[in-house]
């Protein structure tokens, strides 16, 4: 039973290609399946995921803490809303300081 080649790696069009599509495109042609373009992040990609992670576990501590039963989903949502947003601001004033 042969093996159906599956090409999700496509350089973009009219550049050069880089390192990264040299290294995938080998692989892909040895026959390995690879992931497609969009699901490869770049350093700061990867950074933003990881201060969005840091507000959604600061969001979940807050809920954990502050819901109470009786509570309407307004209320709720403007905890999360105000936690957000205040958070938010100060990742975007952090990363202009630094």
């Amino acid at each position: 039973m042969s093996r159906r080649t599956v090409n999700n790696w496509k350089p973009i069009k009219g550049q050069p290609l880089t390192e990264l599509d040299k290294k995938i495109l080998y692989i892909q042609n040895k026959g390995h399946l690879v992931p497609t373009r969009k699901l490869i992040k770049t350093p700061e990609q990867i950074e933003g995921i990881r201060r969005s992670s840091v507000i959604n576990t600061g969001v979940l501590d807050l809920i954990q803490k502050e819901i109470k039963e009786g509570m309407s989903t307004a209320v709720i949502d403007k905890l999360v809303y105000d936690y957000t947003v205040g958070h938010v601001i100060l990742l975007m004033w952090m990363s202009q300081r630094f």
